[in-house]
């Protein structure tokens, strides 16, 4: 819970990963009051807070967040019901301009019918201030608010020994409050439908298909106002937990996705992922993942890549640890690399192609003194190189900040 609770304070300093800290999920699910309501706390100090190039003068600052959060998680029958609510303040010591409130919402509903039905429905909405220099897009030094909707229903019903059958659909927006972000003001629609077979527990082998719509809605193109855009997803699956302390998730398929106006911009490809888990204790976790993708591609957001349509491929290599070194005190360290293929086509055709590498380190400890209790401090270093900075700008940054949390059930 803790990583949701104080991540968008930290994306408005432009580290996700400040702060994160694991343990608190565990600490609110161990209760059987299905109800929490907490409080947190945070100060960090950024040394580029602007994420500008290494040529340009830095502004460091330090950050402040103050959260509420209250939510619910109901188990009744094959039933369950999630909801949580999180408000946040931000202060900034040197740019006041930057100070603003947020928020987040999100909610989830679980059910399953006669054995073989079953299936899910959840939602979010946030606000927050976006990214300052987010890889293809205009770098700003100012306040820009960031604004994300998400809904997505599934369906699953067994059709009989191994086998089962899934289908749903999902819509997205996302909008920005500058006015010279209001050409990546988006939003989509999806469906998707699978077959998955499960021979014996522990594995699943799955097909599948997606196929999304989207729009930027605001943008100027030669043929008036509004980009269209296609994304047809067709993908084969593995799940294996053989036993014992590993687990291997696999993903290999192939996405095309094509432009109404701006054709330049049509890319096809690869995408596939590899994922490793290892758990040779209570202690200690560790997790890899090599993925690739192929253009725009709304799920690489969970991945921290940028979704954007001048992504031509990606590619992210992710490592996660996480070490519970006495029962109240846990060590935690990640690291994220990403190389990106970019190439943007204006409206008159003019292409400019180029790539960038980015990396995230991340380091950090927390202690449980008490039972709802819990403080915490991170480290974060993160960096880019770009061969084209017409439209990705280099950048390294650094910061430190330590929080504190209390969440009562």
């Amino acid at each position: 819970m803790t990583a949701a609770f104080l991540r968008p304070a930290l994306r408005a300093a432009a580290l996700p990963c400040l702060l994160a800290l694991p343990l608190a999920p565990s600490m609110a699910q161990a209760e059987t009051n299905p109800y929490y309501l907490g409080m947190g706390a945070g100060l960090t100090h950024v040394s580029n807070l602007y994420r500008l190039s290494d040529a340009s003068p830095h502004s460091s600052d330090w950050v402040g967040s103050m959260s509420l959060r209250a939510g619910i998680d109901q188990t009744f029958g094959r039933q369950r019901l999630v909801l949580d609510a999180a408000l946040r303040h931000q202060r900034y010591r040197h740019n006041s301009a930057l100070d603003n409130s947020g928020y987040s919402l999100s909610g989830g509903y679980s059910w399953e019918a006669f054995e073989k039905l079953s299936g899910t429905v959840s939602g979010s909405a946030s606000r927050s201030l976006a990214a300052f220099n987010p890889g293809d897009r205009p770098s700003v030094a100012e306040r820009n608010e960031q604004h994300n909707e998400q809904l997505n229903a599934q369906v699953r019903y067994g059709l009989g020994g191994a086998w089962q059958v899934e289908g749903g659909a999902g819509w997205l927006r996302e909008r920005f409050s500058l006015a010279s972000y209001s050409p990546y003001n988006y939003r989509q629609h999806s469906s998707n439908a699978g077959l998955n077979y499960r021979p014996r527990p522990g594995l699943r082998l799955g097909l599948s298909g997606r196929m999304t719509r989207g729009s930027y809605y605001e943008r100027v193109v030669a043929s008036g106002i509004g980009e269209e855009l296609d994304r047809k997803e067709l993908g084969l699956a593995l799940d294996w937990e053989p036993g014992g302390a590993s687990s291997y998730n696999a993903r290999l398929g192939h996405a095309r996705t094509t432009y109404r106006s701006n054709e330049g911009n049509n890319v096809s490809g690869l995408t596939a992922s590899l994922q490793w888990n290892w758990q040779p204790s209570t202690k200690l976790r560790l997790g890899t993942q090599l993925a690739r993708d192929a253009g725009l591609d709304s799920n690489s957001m969970l991945a921290g890549l940028i979704r954007t349509e001048n992504n031509r491929s990606s590619t992210s290599l992710r490592f996660s640890l996480d070490y519970e070194l006495t029962a109240k005190i846990a060590l935690n360290a990640g690291l994220l690399n990403t190389r990106r293929e970019l190439r943007y086509t204006s409206n008159l055709g003019q292409a400019v192609e180029g790539h960038d590498n980015s990396r995230v380190l991340t380091l950090g400890a927390s202690w449980a003194p008490w039972r709802n209790t819990q403080l915490g401090c991170q480290y974060s270093h993160e960096e880019r190189s770009s061969a084209s900075t017409q439209f990705s700008l280099p950048y390294s940054a650094n910061a430190f900040g330590c929080s504190a949390q209390l969440m009562l059930r």
